[in-house]
């Protein structure tokens, strides 16, 4: 008979901070994402099949995880079902609790929390890195550190300084203007039919998807596999066909490369440069098409509006005043018109002010909805897993992350970069996620086929 072995604890391997932030949940995602390619629930059901076959049970190696921090778990509810992630609280005023959640660990991935003390509370941070003996951190930060006169670009130059004078092993990741953004100004497209921005129509820059900037992290932070160890050719073979994918994706990082992104800046753009106004003609196209393809009326034109600073902040604080941003597209019609990834999605703009961004958040891929409970490729008239089957219901009924307006800090920094994009400097190419995961990432026409009917504008009749 089979001896049963205790069951093993599963070993922190990297910390993540800011898992209350839409962006915090996001990368932490593609982190599980990949581990779940590495420790399957295939390879583990397999493993679990060929130790009954002994006599006793061989003791299991404890599987890793990624620690997520944040202040208010609450906002966390859709990391917590997944097995990779382990959702600890922290508090500022209490800087033991981070002391406490960073011990024995030795990377972290530092996602700057968007408050109007941003500064302090980074600081904060990485002297509990150093007090913690944290080696290795891996820094989100932005582009624009170049411009001291934009205040909420050039607070990162002072965090990412303090990284590198702090901790022994840095790699700064510098995002541009995200795709995901563009969600801020969904009510101005439905309402008015334009797309205002602070920005000339001439002026170029490089928009990222936050999808890329999760792959990039996963490079980064997992280079040969498995981030600080000397790991025999048995530990790599244990990632298996489940992570097949994601091994030639990165097809340009080498196994033994595990130091390559160490003391590294790397500007991750998009793959195309991109106007105002071709964003607009870009959604365009989509949203004919599409319609199109559903035998759906016509959607109405949107069309790009060069706006000033103090507009487009006046317009933000409105935001925060409105109550009837409800869009809310029912779940049977999305999957009839777009199996697959909208049939997973409900997008909405609630009336607690709130908008609703589970596709964005659950558009990762299958596999990342898999790690939360949730299978798109099953035949919905097919019995589920029981076990899966709360794990669906629970997310169906809460419907993903939702991210307020934006505060202060995010306005402030938001028009910081639109700034910066019509002072000409953000129009560049760098080529550094391609040098990062081995190809280009996401641009304008993928990012509107998938997202594009978010930015539907309402007809008159619908209003």
């Amino acid at each position: 008979m089979a001896t049963l072995s205790p069951p093993s604890q599963p070993e922190p391997l990297v910390a993540i901070t800011n898992c209350d932030g839409y962006e915090g949940q996001v990368l932490a995602l593609h982190l599980a994402k990949y581990l779940e390619g590495c420790f399957g629930l295939k390879n583990q059901a397999k493993s679990n099949n060929e130790d009954d076959k002994g006599d006793k049970k061989k003791p299991k190696k404890p599987e890793p995880q990624i620690v997520c921090l944040a202040r208010d778990l609450s906002k966390c509810k859709h990391l917590q079902d997944c097995r990779h992630l382990k959702l600890v609280e922290i508090s500022h005023d209490n800087p033991d609790s981070i002391s406490v959640a960073l011990r024995g660990l030795k990377t972290v991935v530092l996602v700057p929390e968007m408050e109007d003390n941003q500064i302090d509370l980074s600081d904060q941070f990485v002297d509990i890195m150093v007090q913690e003996q944290v080696i290795r951190c891996i820094l989100i930060s932005a582009i624009g550190t170049d411009a001291p006169e934009k205040e909420h670009l050039a607070r990162y130059r002072h965090i990412e300084d303090k990284v590198k004078n702090s901790i022994q092993r840095w790699t700064i990741l510098r995002q541009g203007f995200l795709f995901e953004c563009l969600y801020f100004w969904i009510p101005m497209i439905q309402d008015q039919g334009i797309l205002g921005m602070p920005i000339g129509p001439e002026f170029e820059f490089t928009p990222l998807h936050i999808g890329d900037l999760g792959e990039s992290l996963v490079s980064v932070t997992f280079p040969s596999h498995h981030d600080d160890g000397d790991h025999s050719d048995g530990d790599k073979k244990s990632c298996g066909k489940a992570s097949e994918d994601l091994q030639a994706k990165s097809k340009a990082i080498k196994p033994t490369d595990t130091e390559r992104f160490d003391r590294q800046t790397y500007t991750l753009t998009g793959p195309q440069r991109v106007t105002g106004p071709k964003l607009a003609d870009d959604l365009n196209q989509v949203l004919k098409a599409q319609s199109e393809d559903s035998n759906a009326m016509p959607p109405t034109s949107v069309t790009f509006k060069a706006i000033t600073r103090d507009e487009c902040k006046n317009y933000f604080l409105s935001l925060r005043e409105r109550t009837d941003l409800l869009m809310n597209l029912p779940l049977s019609t999305a999957a009839k018109d777009t199996p697959g990834f909208f049939a997973s999605m409900t997008r909405s703009l609630s009336q607690r002010r709130l908008w609703d961004l589970s596709g964005l958040f659950k558009g990762l891929d299958e596999d990342a909805q898999r790690l939360i409970g949730e299978d798109t490729e099953k035949d919905p008239k097919e019995p589920k897993d029981p076990k899966s089957l709360k794990n669906t219901k629970k997310l169906s009924k809460d419907r993903g992350p939702q991210v307020e307006p934006p505060n202060n800090t995010e306005m402030e920094m938001l028009l910081d970069l639109m700034d910066y994009i019509g002072e000409g400097k953000a129009s560049f190419l760098s080529g550094d996620m391609e040098k990062i995961t081995g190809h280009q990432g996401m641009g304008p026409e993928k990012f509107f086929e998938k997202y594009g009917r978010d930015f539907r504008r309402r007809h008159p009749k619908d209003l």
